[in-house]
């Protein structure tokens, strides 16, 4: 619910701030190509990361530094992951929609790479080469 709500308030605060660099192009343009210089700029991967008494600047570290940290929040109990591999349920049910694994890898292929970051602030091109 919150998730849906915060995205709503991320779309009209965005049109919002366009819609005002649009309308200010003619009387200020130095706010129309700050605004282009800072989509350029932006990146939607961190080029660095600390967590307690850790940094990390490579990806690859980042990466450990993540799996680091959600490995010491979350318990993993071997006796329940090896009996819901993927292997002993090769479909999904959700009520009437059944997917398999197939359908999954599918759907990723079908996956467009586009330079855009989605609603969920990634670019599609991270799940498609996963």
């Amino acid at each position: 619910h919150y998730t849906k709500l915060f995205n709503e308030l991320d779309k009209f605060l965005y049109k919002r701030f366009i819609n005002s660099t649009e309308s200010s192009i003619k009387s200020n343009p130095k706010l129309f190509w700050n605004f282009v210089k800072s989509r350029r700029a932006c990146s939607a991967i961190r080029s660095a990361l600390s967590w307690g008494d850790k940094s990390a600047c490579t990806p690859g570290d980042i990466s450990n530094l993540f799996a680091e940290f959600f490995q010491s929040n979350y318990v993993h109990d071997d006796g329940i992951s090896s009996i819901h591999s993927a292997n002993n349920f090769p479909y999904i049910n959700f009520g009437t929609l059944c997917l398999s694994q197939d359908d999954i890898a599918k759907a990723i292929s079908d996956i467009k790479s586009s330079p855009k970051l989605d609603l969920d602030g990634l670019k599609p091109v991270l799940i498609k080469n996963c």
